[in-house]
């Protein structure tokens, strides 16, 4: 490489680099949450989609309290108690059960979409 070339590449390069570094780096993608993972205490209405889902509900509950969430109308929800049908909001409010612990919420949705579970933990208003 002659000299001139070299000078020339360098040249052109300098402003390239000198960009990249004063730059800072964008931030990550943000991801739906997965509301599966225990996370701690957050009471949130109607709470964080499942990705790709339509299904909304809170990763945390209040024992006894009402839980109120989302999902596509049409779908059931069967949560150890009974079964409940979402309405043609997209709306479902569920009683919470009294005992603290890992609450399992099995989403039935209408059409070719699979059933789908997740995991809402059920705490003492004290926590």
């Amino acid at each position: 490489m002659s000299a001139f070339n070299s000078i020339l590449l360098v040249v052109l390069a300098a402003p390239a680099v000198a960009g990249c570094a004063s730059r800072p780096l964008p931030p990550p993608p943000v991801a739906s949450a997965d509301i599966t993972k225990t996370q701690g205490p957050r009471l949130t209405q109607p709470g964080e989609e499942v990705t790709q889902s339509r299904v909304r509900f809170p990763s945390t509950v209040v024992r006894g309290t009402r839980l109120e969430g989302r999902a596509p109308p049409g779908s059931t929800i069967q949560d150890g108690h009974g079964v409940t049908t979402v309405g043609a909001d997209g709306r479902a409010v569920l009683q919470a059960p009294d005992r603290m612990g890992d609450w399992m919420l099995r989403i039935d949705r209408p059409g070719p979409a699979r059933a789908l579970t997740i995991r809402v933990r059920v705490i003492d208003a004290n926590n």
